[in-house]
């Protein structure tokens, strides 16, 4: 299947070679599927919150579950209910843009028109109705579910847009941190939501045409991404693997492989892997945080048009068996325009089993460092083996 084929990859070509560590993963999200699978009624619900039920849907998507299986079509019908928060609407409407149910429109519709009519007039959002209380993480679920909408094609006004990014830059700390409100203590958690709301949010507001506007956004995206790179550590605070989900989006949206210097998907990768129990969960049958752990795993978040200009796995992952030379072409003055610094990731898609990602590695290396190894993207990956061992000392010796 596509999608697991390409939650695979991205596994392999992010994280820095290390033996074994791409099948534990795979292994690891393999056992935390079946988990959730585990919870699924004969109903068809995963959990009696339509909120957290959708999660368990985009968790087990992302990861690997065929969308047209049986248990998938069963879980359509719970996401009819009714939803009591903003939440909720917001994942739901995440799980319809990610199934593209014709039958779920009316409902899609009709949450966009709630998370529309419950904006404050500051720009954020809280649990329901409009009021004067807003919070960061109500605000950055908000802006999902707006933004899965309009990935639907559903109309959603520019005001909208405009009125949150102005309360988003207003949240933000001299140092770059983000707190639950403004003025709390900055968190992990708060900080990454508000890069990925940012990317999304400026993107859909028109103010990105601006150039004074978009550098205030630039600016605030890398302050608040060198806050992260000087303070987020793996499992820290009080949610973190909500934390860990709202990273790998921030990254995702914002266009970034790293973090400053870090390697947060293997940083968050192995925290996982450490902290997984025996029967996949992670925690006691916890629902949110095997979903979370998963979507991180499976590396759940794609920007979109407007939002970054592509980091290397964006560019790599547009690529597909369909794609043509010219698209090869594109990939690789891509790549070339970000430097050597890019080298030591596109050395891992040389294993890829997409021939076009291999061709645009290949090229896009060459290019960059006037060195090929030997390395065909014609031939199978298994017969580059040392070719690939030989790029792979290159990176570690740091030439």
């Amino acid at each position: 299947m596509l999608r697991l084929a390409l939650g695979l990859f991205s596994i392999t070509s992010c994280v820095l070679a290390q033996p074994g560590f791409e099948e534990r993963a795979s292994a690891s999200m393999e056992r935390g599927r079946r988990a959730l699978l585990s919870t699924q009624r004969g109903d068809g619900a995963f959990a009696n919150n339509v909120g957290e039920h959708a999660l368990v849907i985009l968790a087990l998507v992302h990861s690997g579950a065929d969308p047209e299986s049986a248990s998938m079509k069963r879980a359509l019908r719970p996401l009819r209910r009714q939803a009591k928060t903003n939440y909720e609407r917001a994942v739901r409407l995440m799980a319809i843009e990610l199934l593209k149910s014709p039958s779920l429109k009316e409902t899609a519709q009709g949450d966009l028109e709630d998370l529309v009519h419950h904006q404050s007039s500051s720009g954020g959002w809280d649990y329901g109705a409009a009021g004067e209380r807003t919070d960061n993480s109500c605000t950055q679920y908000a802006l999902l579910g707006l933004r899965a909408a309009h990935k639907l094609g559903l109309q959603t006004p520019r005001a909208v847009w405009k009125k949150a990014l102005r309360y988003l830059l207003g949240q933000q700390a001299r140092d770059g941190g983000v707190g639950y409100t403004r003025g709390k203590e900055a968190t992990a958690s708060m900080t990454a939501g508000a890069v990925s709301s940012l990317a999304a949010t400026a993107a859909r507001s028109g103010l990105r045409d601006n150039g004074s506007h978009r550098a205030r956004v630039d600016r605030s995206i890398k302050r608040a991404t060198a806050w992260l790179a000087k303070r987020w550590k793996p499992g820290q605070g009080p949610h973190p693997y909500y934390t860990l989900y709202g990273l790998e989006r921030a990254m995702a949206f914002s266009g970034q492989d790293r973090l400053g210097t870090r390697d947060w998907y293997r940083e968050g990768a192995a925290y996982l892997l450490k902290h997984q129990q025996r029967d996949g969960w992670w925690g006691p049958k916890n629902i949110r945080r095997t979903s979370f752990a998963l979507l991180f795993l499976s590396r759940a978040s794609t920007a979109i048009s407007g939002e970054t200009p592509g980091s290397v796995h964006q560019i790599m992952t547009e690529l597909t068996a369909q794609s043509q030379s010219k698209d090869v072409t594109g990939a690789v003055a891509r790549l070339k325009r970000k430097g050597r610094g890019a080298v030591s990731q596109v050395v891992h898609y040389l294993s890829d089993p997409v021939k076009a990602r291999r061709r645009v590695a290949a090229r896009a290396l060459r290019e960059l460092t006037g060195k090929s190894f030997g390395y065909d993207p014609g031939l199978p990956v298994d017969e580059n083996g040392p070719a690939i061992e030989d790029w792979k000392k290159f990176v570690s010796s740091g030439k």
